[in-house]
């Protein structure tokens, strides 16, 4: 699905957070870096919401889309899907 955020245009980086709740993902969150800060966060939300159902099935569209200034890195240059996991509680 990040690949498919990427394609977009505006979005500079993204990472996908699955949302678990008894051992089962039930949605998705996604983090997105923005070329430049939206306006209308909301708006941008249901754009990149209807560009992505183009690509993907409703079970893998992001419930919530959270836009960052960066996203937090682990020494391997790799998006720290942990810190991300930790901004969802």
């Amino acid at each position: 699905m990040e690949s498919h955020l990427l394609k977009l245009s505006g979005i500079k980086n993204a990472a996908a957070v699955a949302n678990m709740r008894d051992g089962k993902a039930k949605s998705i969150t996604a983090f997105l870096v923005m070329e430049t800060v939206p306006g209308d966060a909301f708006a941008e939300s249901l754009r990149i919401k209807r560009a992505l159902k183009e690509y993907l099935p409703d079970y893998m569209i992001p419930k919530k889309l959270i836009f960052l200034d960066q996203l937090p890195m682990t020494s391997n240059g790799k998006a720290d899907r942990k810190a991300l996991g930790g901004m969802l509680s």
